[in-house]
This record gives C-alpha cells, structure tokens and sequence, in this order.
C-alpha cells in the first residue's frame, strides 16, 4: 500500500509539473515552439514511468506462482496461452514445473492411444511427450522391476477391465475411473517398441534382462484379450513390432543385443520376413534383418514358404493392385522398384531361385518368367529374372 501511495504522489507531482510546464509556454509570448530535445526528454520520462508500473504490476505475480498454478491445470489451451504470455525462459520453467511428477500428464497420453486410432502420427506424438516427461523426471527406472513387467505382460490387466466393456463405455466420468497406470509402459517391452521408447527398451533389455525372442507381451494391436500363455499365438515378437512400426533404431538394436536369436523363436522366424514386407519397413531395415547371422535365406515354414517366396509373392501382388493405392504414379514406381532390390539382397544372402513354389507347384525362378512372358516391357520382372538366372549360374559353379 505504501508503494501504491507513492506512485500515486509520484503521479501528481508529474501532473502538477506538466499544468506549470503548460502554464510557463502559455505566458512567454517568445517562446514560438518547444525545444525538440526537451520534448524528447519529457516523453523518455513518461515512457520510463509507464514500464515501471508495469514492471511492478507484473512482479505481483512471479514466475514461481505461474509454475504453482500451472502445475494445477490440465493441459490443454489454458496453459497454452499461459506459456506464450512470458518469454521463452519462463515458458521452459514453467513446463518443467508442470511435468514434474506429473503421472497424469502420462496417463492421459497414454489413454489416447487406447480410445483413438492408433496412427504412426499419433503414435509419434505420443512418444515425443512422453520422452518430454522422461527428460523431467529421470528417476522413471524405478517403475520398473520384474514384477511389474511381469504384471504388464497383457496390458487389459492394468484396472482389470476388458476390451468390450472399454468400447462400451461412454462419458468423462467412466474414463476418469479408467485412467490407464502408466508404469504400463515402462514395464511392457511391446507396449514400449510400439511408442517408440527406445531407452525403456534397453532399461528392460539390460537391467531387467527380459527375453527379446518371445513373445509374451500383448501390445496394443492385439486383438485376442485373454491368452495366458506366455507365448500365445495372438501376441507379436518385439522384433516383428519393430519392423511394424518401422523404427530403425530399435530393429538395429534388437538384432543388436548378444541373446538375439531367429531360430530360437518358436514360430517358423520366416514369418518376420513377411512382416518385412510392410509398407513401413525401409529398404535400410530389410537389408540389416536379412544380414543377421541367425537368418538364413532358404528358411522354410511348415508349408514350404521361403523368403525368396515371400518376396516373389509381394512384388506380384502390389504390382497386380497397382500399389499403394493413394501415391502419384513415381512414388509408385519407387515402391515396386525397392520390392525388386529387396528380391536382388535375398539372391545375395543365398536365397535359392530354384526352390518349388507350393502354390504354384513350380520353381519361382520359372514363374518369374510367366509372368516376364506375360508382361515383356516389364522392368520389374525383366532385372527379377536377370538376378535369378545370374543365381543359378553362380549356384551350377559352386
């Protein structure tokens, strides 16, 4: 108050100094206009006395207290708007203040995933605020111990709730019931790989020293909700959700890690090598999964299937529907063409062009050659052919 008091009489001092400043100009009839260095000074000097009222209107409210309230906000545009209201500093401290110990912040990101569509964008906006969190609070290892990955291997049982009663239930009161445990994440390696946390992969890798070939947790794309085996058939291996996901970094460190081991899994692994086949995996990716030591080239499924199949089979079907569907006709192009050099990596590998196809009853380097017969323009199955041929020459010397 006494601060207040003084501005007020620092107020009417300037005033009553701007009536007598007035009041002199008004009686010197010689003095034709005022001196432009002296207006200058006067308006520098209401200019100071403006910002210090300011400055100390603005101090009533320090950033400590805006860290305060905007710890108790939800996020939203509320704290947007607070955030750009102060500099860049601020905004950082006050994001910091926000995050800190903040799990519902977690859980709220990771309720999205469970209601909406699980998009690779939605996926990466995920993962980025959850890395932001991470970055806050380091002591987030902690979540993790045996039992609790142990706990999390199906993800339904973080509130005991399962997926038709989750569909079914409307309104922010239920939701609010149902807020997701976001030790979740820390605890399931598939739940983690499909986010993309990279760093809470490797804590569950090499501290808690999980198995990469088995599949015993459930992600988010599994549908069957009540398998207890620890191996079911409905779950996913880490390295199948990798190549899914097309995250680089977690394929190169999953084949990577000392225990990684294809023939040790208990499905036929040629199975991964039709998950490779997805849009989403790069050539990068396919050529280093083909080039592990424990992948062999000529591996054969309980139907006879082999990579090369895989492959030949892939090219023929995207070529067929003319995919994908919604990309100008170059990225079209692209697309088939790294489908061919996929096939030309495979021959490298030691794939066997003369391995009968069980569909077909045929070798695939002969129904490679119906379909050039077919098609003689073909680029595709043209430099298809030419590689296999050149495999059997090399195979016929060795």
């Amino acid at each position: 108050d006494d601060d207040d008091d003084d501005d007020d009489d620092d107020d009417k001092d300037y005033i009553v100094a701007e009536e007598e400043e007035d009041d002199d100009y008004e009686d010197d009839e010689e003095l034709e206009e005022v001196d432009d260095e002296e207006l200058a000074a006067i308006a520098s000097e209401a200019s100071n006395r403006a910002r210090q009222r300011a400055a100390a209107a603005s101090n009533a409210i320090g950033i400590d207290l805006l860290c305060k309230i905007a710890a108790c906000m939800a996020p939203g545009v509320t704290l947007f708007n607070l955030c750009i209201s102060v500099c860049r500093d601020d905004a950082r401290q006050i994001r910091t203040e926000y995050l800190r110990d903040n799990d519902d912040y977690l859980a709220r990101n990771l309720r999205v995933l469970m209601q909406y569509s699980r998009s690779r964008s939605l996926f990466d906006k995920v993962r980025d605020n959850i890395l932001t969190w991470m970055a806050v609070n380091t002591d987030w290892r902690g979540r993790v111990t045996p039992q609790n990955v142990e706990r999390y291997r199906r993800w339904q049982n973080m509130r005991g709730i399962d997926h038709r009663r989750w569909q079914n239930m409307r309104g922010i009161d239920h939701l609010r019931r149902v807020l997701p445990d976001i030790n979740l994440m820390f605890n399931n390696p598939a739940i983690a790989i499909e986010i993309g946390l990279l760093d809470v992969l490797r804590n569950l890798v090499e501290d808690v020293g999980i198995d990469v070939n088995r599949r015993q947790w459930t992600d988010f794309n599994t549908t069957h909700f009540n398998a207890d085996d620890h191996d079911s058939d409905s779950n996913n291996f880490l390295i199948d959700l990798a190549l899914l996901r097309g995250d680089t970094d977690i394929l190169h460190y999953l084949l990577s890690t000392n225990g990684f081991d294809m023939s040790r899994m208990i499905r036929p692994p040629i199975a991964t090598i039709g998950f490779a086949s997805h849009e989403a995996v790069t050539d990068e990716m396919f050529q280093t999964l083909i080039l592990h030591p424990s992948v062999d080239a000529n591996m054969m499924d309980e139907f006879g299937a082999t990579p090369l199949l895989l492959s030949v089979s892939d090219l023929s079907y995207n070529m067929r529907i003319n995919a994908p569907h919604d990309a100008p006709p170059d990225a079209r192009v692209e697309y088939l063409r790294s489908r061919v050099r996929r096939i030309g990596w495979l021959l490298e590998a030691g794939a066997n062009p003369l391995v009968l196809d069980p569909v077909r009853d045929v070798p695939l380097i002969q129904y490679a050659q119906g379909e050039l017969e077919k098609d003689p323009d073909n680029e595709h199955w043209t430099e298809v052919v030419e590689m296999m041929e050149q495999r059997v020459d090399a195979m016929g010397d060795m």
